[in-house]
């Protein structure tokens, strides 16, 4: 988007060109994995494009734009992937509870309990994530908060 904000298309393109050619490959090799591991191959490969477009992409704007205070970025990055590894930690739990790991189970048994169990999961998951967050005094998080709280009092 920045790309497009200084009205430089073509780096905005080639750029999303290798993120879908990265991506393309990886998907291809997942064709190979045990028919299980497909959909979370997919998953990771499309993390791992994301990744991957976001270090091109930096060391794209960096050259366009000069210093973009790498150190930040990298405390930020850190901070979110700490507040993604606990919420994940606390879905992972759940989802056992719930019998996601398994051949049968709540989650697993019928189509209802697999929609209940999305909600069961995926509500702890972002309340972890935005506490864990907020426990580290992001900015991000914390504007977000009084955001709300400003919204809220009117």
């Amino acid at each position: 988007r920045v790309f497009y904000a200084i009205d430089d298309t073509r780096t905005a393109f080639w750029l999303q060109a290798a993120h879908t050619l990265f991506f393309i490959i990886g998907a291809a090799f997942c064709s190979f994995l045990p028919t299980a591991w497909i959909v979370p191959g997919i998953g990771l490969v499309t993390s791992a494009a994301a990744f991957f477009q976001m270090i091109i992409g930096g060391f794209a704007l960096r050259r366009r734009i000069g210093s973009l205070d790498a150190a930040l970025i990298a405390r930020r990055t850190s901070q979110f992937i700490i507040a993604g590894l606990a919420a994940l930690l606390v879905g992972v739990l759940i989802g056992w509870s719930l019998g996601t790991l398994g051949e049968a189970g709540f989650a697993r048994d019928t189509v209802g309990g697999a929609a209940a169990s999305v909600a069961l999961i995926g509500v702890p998951m972002v309340a972890v994530y935005g506490a864990v967050l907020l426990a580290m005094r992001v900015p991000d998080a914390m504007n977000a908060v009084a955001l709300v709280r400003r919204r809220l009092q009117r």
